[in-house]
């Protein structure tokens, strides 16, 4: 494609599906987006089945193209809801062309505005869990599902934490990390963004149900797939980590793996 003008590169990286993405990974990555220009050029990701590898790298490489815009000055292109919602109220929210956003002059507003944000926000999320509760138990209606989990509230409250990705080993990891909830909430927006294919934090979460729903009588073997598939998801969300290695060095010199060498803690995790 060069020969005939075509101003591209490629790079294979290969990983197999059947095998966890590890540091080494992440850092290859990192030698070839951080010498791209964020702005100018597009990458493509393929992993052939075009779905949970390339998705990984997809997230992978929006995070350090935010570092790498962020560092030239532009606008954060993953703010945070409550950053959004307060240049959204304040007027000082700029469209894609750079003229003003949407201004609200008074605060009781900006106030009506997060709370319609808010609450929507709320509904967008139930509908989501609904429906994901809802192909994970392929055999029950929407409304049978709804009928359980209003009978069970701990129940619906532990699905409510897992479907947001607030795993045990998730929450452990704050403590190790320098701002490990920023970075859990800038790599779920990511996630989010990049969800078209699959979510990853909620392919967590699907698996782990349906391995509970399994039971060994039925099918052990299943199972196992099942946790397995629910563990290697997990592994991915561990995503986390790179995220807070790339807000806190400034020119990518030090490795992930070095800087995880130096941060032994996590490994324990």
């Amino acid at each position: 494609m060069r020969a005939d003008g075509w101003n591209v590169e490629y790079h294979r990286i290969p990983i197999s599906p059947d095998r966890p993405i590890e540091d080494n990974y992440l850092d290859a990555y990192l030698r070839v987006i951080k010498n791209t220009d964020p702005v100018r050029s597009a990458l493509v990701f393929s992993c052939g089945m075009s779905a949970v590898r390339t998705t990984f790298a997809m997230v992978a490489a929006v995070i350090v193209r935010r570092k790498m815009l962020l560092a030239r000055g532009s606008e954060d292109p993953y703010p945070s809801r409550s950053s959004f919602l307060s240049n959204l109220g304040s007027g000082s929210y700029k469209m894609g062309n750079g003229s003003p956003g949407i201004s609200t002059p008074t605060n009781q507003a900006a106030t009506d505005i997060k709370l319609a944000q808010a609450l929507e926000n709320r509904r967008t999320y139930h509908r989501g869990l609904i429906s994901e509760i809802t192909l994970s138990l392929a055999d029950l209606h929407s409304q049978s599902v709804i009928a359980l989990l209003m009978a069970q509230p701990t129940l619906l409250e532990n699905l409510r934490k897992a479907h947001q990705g607030n795993y045990g080993v998730i929450l452990s990891l704050f403590g190790c990390l320098d701002h490990g909830l920023q970075s859990k909430r800038l790599v779920d927006r990511v996630i989010d963004a990049c969800d078209h294919v699959t979510n990853l934090r909620e392919d967590v979460f699907t698996y782990r149900v349906k391995y509970s729903l399994t039971t060994a009588d039925n099918d052990e073997s299943k199972r196992e797939d099942l946790l397995s598939k629910a563990q290697s998801a997990l592994e991915k969300y561990y995503v986390i980590t790179f995220a807070s290695y790339v807000d806190s060095v400034d020119d990518f010199e030090m490795t992930l793996l070095d800087w995880l060498n130096a941060r032994t803690v996590i490994s324990v995790v």
